[in-house]
């Protein structure tokens, strides 16, 4: 199973904003071979990448990867998203809320939350970092924009992957991608799968990718 580390291209957030990056279209996740070096500054296009589209080689994979069949694109206010609790392991981007559903935090600094209360937070705007066990975390407004999809699966494939591409196929806008932890990732003959961010104690919480919301 294929985890890594989440990026924005460098112009996506903002065409994700304007809506030049359309949801309701056709979303994809491709698979990028040996030889890609992301550029988050001037990558914003499918044909940026797609010399490196792992289906120039390997089996069960289709050229420009698997369309996203069940997307999930929403506002999440504080009072809906999952809440802090004790003794779990924090990775960077998680977002939870606070005991009174009134502030959303950003983990900015991975690792093992503490095991008594919660943290006091610090919900000042562009204010100090709050410390949890290992962890730290940000203030990030009042809720967050996420976008989510079932794991990317392919069956009976053989493929070896250093990233993982999500872009918008309908305009063939860049979003973000994945870069492997350990790469390359391999399946010979198996499958070979790209697993979304779970929300510790967050079932049904999960997302590619989050935005947070300020006012």
């Amino acid at each position: 199973m294929a985890t890594g580390t989440w990026r924005f291209y460098g112009e996506a957030v903002e065409r994700i904003v304007t809506g030049a990056i359309d949801f309701t279209g056709t979303i994809k996740t491709a698979l990028l071979a040996t030889g890609y070096t992301p550029n988050y500054g001037t990558h914003y296009q499918w044909s940026d990448v797609s010399a490196y589209d792992h289906s120039t080689s390997g089996t069960g994979y289709a050229a420009g990867g698997r369309t996203h069949s069940t997307k999930v694109y929403e506002y999440v206010p504080a009072s809906s998203a999952v809440n802090w609790s004790a003794s779990q392991t924090w990775k960077v981007g998680d977002m939870v809320a606070n005991a009174g559903d009134t502030a959303i935090l950003q983990c900015v600094v991975g690792g093992a939350g503490g095991t008594g209360s919660e943290p006091s937070w610090n919900t000042t705007y562009y204010g100090q970092p709050t410390t949890d066990g290992s962890a730290t975390w940000m203030y990030a407004g009042k809720g967050y924009v996420r976008y989510d999809e079932d794991d990317d699966t392919w069956a009976s494939s053989t493929i070896s992957a250093y990233y993982a591409v999500v872009y918008d196929a309908t305009n063939s806008l860049l979003i973000g991608n994945y870069t492997f932890d350990s790469p390359p990732i391999s399946s010979d003959n198996g499958t070979f799968t790209v697993a979304h961010r779970a929300i510790p104690n967050g079932s049904g919480h999960g997302y590619i990718f989050a935005i947070p919301v300020w006012y």
